[in-house]
């Protein structure tokens, strides 16, 4: 399998459905699903002259599971990288939420982000030795940083995507978005119907928006070429309202840490943890090794019971493992998780 990134342009607003509706406002997604995706370019594929669903590309490209679409997450435009979600454990301060993009703060910027991962481990490892959750991480505090600013607001989650700019600054991405209001269509003498106002949510255009994929070696040939051959599509609902126009471009992605950088990062966040322990007084930073995995798209875990499941477990990553000896992980098991649940559907899922 060969990585390979989709830029995707909007050259018109596009609706991405939410399943989320309030009132009479149809919402979108701040991203555009894999399933999304590929189903738009199973459209576009279709739509070629001389193209039909009996192709052996076409079985190849979108049901054959051979290339993986990965999530259209927003980018910055001109970057070659993608934003990542915000993991679950990120809080932000109520009032000024946001990553710090001024050292010398005012009074309306943002407060800062911190993780609370740290903190709730080392609390739930002393829990029974009556050692409380650090008061430090239960209020927004920007002196930690070494700011001039006093608050004391609560803290609460922090969503959204973010990347890691060329200062090594991190930095949320945020997305634009519209809304369009449009009248109800009585079905039965085909005119607006009174009293029946909707709104819908549209991504603005001149976004980009990046998803990764992963293609079989021997179909990437063909597959580039269709990306050239088209070039632009159309994606997300109401295409009928000058909606869901953008153009693709397949490229390569910014190389992949290799096997030395991630071992060092496993190392540095587990010295880090040990560090912390010892900043408020224990040892059980040393007591046991750590490593975290974020979810960077929606996951479907079964047991052998084919039942679903909301957390991870050792056994599940052992199943994951390729090219490695899985039975290094038996020494490991789950310590805590930050799960949300969600319903997922899509375009005619592949096998």
């Amino acid at each position: 399998m060969i990585r390979k990134v989709l830029h995707i342009h909007l050259k018109e607003p596009i609706l991405i459905r939410d399943k989320k509706g309030v009132g009479n406002v149809l919402q979108s997604k701040g991203y555009i699903p894999g399933t999304t995706l590929r189903g738009a370019l199973a459209f576009a594929y279709l739509s070629m002259n001389g193209k039909s669903a009996n192709d052996e590309n076409f079985r190849e490209f979108f049901l054959a599971n051979k290339i993986r679409y990965g999530h259209a997450y927003p980018a910055k435009t001109g970057k070659n990288y993608r934003s990542l979600p915000i993991p679950a454990t990120a809080r932000s301060c109520k009032y000024n939420p946001g990553f710090i993009v001024n050292p010398f703060i005012q009074k309306d910027d943002p407060h800062g982000v911190m993780d609370i991962l740290f903190p709730w481990v080392f609390y739930l490892l002393n829990e029974k030795n009556n050692i409380d959750f650090p008061h430090q991480y239960r209020k927004c505090l920007p002196d930690r940083w070494n700011l001039n600013i006093h608050c004391e607001a609560p803290l609460e989650p922090f969503e959204g995507f973010y990347l890691i700019n060329g200062t090594n600054n991190y930095e949320r991405i945020e997305i634009k978005k519209r809304l369009v209001q449009r009248t109800a269509i009585n079905e039965w003498t085909q005119t607006a119907w009174a009293n029946k106002l909707y709104s819908i949510e549209f991504i603005e255009r001149g976004q980009e928006f990046i998803s990764e994929m992963l293609i079989d070696d021997s179909l990437l040939k063909d597959f580039e070429q269709f990306i050239n051959d088209k070039s632009e599509i159309f994606i997300g609902g109401k295409k009928n309202i000058a909606s869901g126009r953008v153009n693709i471009e397949l490229k390569d992605p910014t190389p992949f840490p290799n096997r030395e950088e991630l071992e060092q990062r496993f190392r540095n966040m587990d010295k880090a943890f040990t560090d912390f322990c010892q900043k408020y007084g224990t040892n059980s930073g040393n007591k046991f090794t750590f490593f975290t995995i974020t979810l960077q798209s929606d996951t479907i875990i079964q047991d052998k019971w084919f039942r679903y499941k909301n957390f991870i477990d050792i056994d599940d990553l052992k199943s994951a493992v390729k090219n490695e000896d899985p039975s290094i992980l038996d020494n490991f098991k789950l310590f805590h998780a930050w799960i949300n649940t969600d319903t997922v559907a899509g375009w005619n899922l592949a096998p």
